[in-house]
């Protein structure tokens, strides 16, 4: 059956292979015949997702006939280049469908969250680094930068023609709360899956994921929207 076009969903770790075989994005694609392209990643930024999508239709990988359907995440997430990491380190739980960080010139890109040294798959220099950044990190000022880059966002891909470009809003994920939100020439282009922690089914393995029926639902949920 030939492809009728591409769907690209870009998020953090509730749209990635968190202890799942299939993602949402992945069902949601099959569900209209589309091919798939993932471009959600465990403790990923908005930063990351901006970058990868603008770098997709860029390259030409992505036209303005495709889908596009972004799931932000908290604000204060960020990108970082390492010099010392050179290999990619899977993301736990994804039986190697997926990566914590990416490979990027002679280094890596490496994601941030808050305390990520605590926890996080780092070397010492990438720990003292995260430590101290803790302490340049402003809510007020990183929801300012979001939302500037937000808007220019929508722009740019208004700007090449790009109209079936969707808003999931996951739980309590990213700071967009209603399709007001949005430009208007996206604003009927809002998924409302505001109860999806709340009452779709979580992982055994996580309870802050959701397991792959909770991926199936939500994939049901955004098909109804964007069918």
């Amino acid at each position: 059956m030939k492809s009728s076009g591409k769907l690209l969903v870009a998020g953090c770790s509730v749209s990635d292979y968190t202890h799942v075989s299939k993602v949402w994005g992945e069902i949601l694609a099959d569900k209209l015949g589309y091919d798939y392209i993932h471009e959600a990643a465990g403790c990923g930024s908005n930063w990351r997702m901006w970058r990868r999508v603008f770098n997709a239709v860029e390259n030409k990988l992505i036209h303005s006939s495709d889908i596009i359907v972004i799931q932000y995440t908290e604000v204060i997430r960020k990108e970082f280049w390492s010099p010392y990491q050179t290999e990619l380190k899977p993301l736990n739980g994804s039986h190697g469908k997926s990566n914590i960080n990416e490979l990027y010139d002679d280094g890596a890109i490496i994601r941030y969250k808050s305390d990520a040294y605590t926890w996080g798959d780092f070397g010492p220099n990438e720990k003292k680094f995260y430590k101290q950044y803790n302490h340049f990190v402003n809510d007020k000022f990183e929801h300012e930068q979001f939302n500037i880059q937000h808007t220019m966002f929508q722009s740019y891909l208004k700007q090449r023609d790009f109209k079936n470009v969707y808003f999931v809003k996951v739980g309590s994920y990213g700071p967009l709360t209603e399709p007001k939100e949005l430009e208007e020439y996206y604003i009927n282009n809002w998924i409302p899956a505001y109860d999806v922690i709340d009452n779709f089914p979580l992982s055994t393995e996580d309870e802050l994921h959701l397991s792959q029926e909770g991926h199936e639902r939500l994939a049901s949920l955004s098909y109804k929207y964007i069918k």
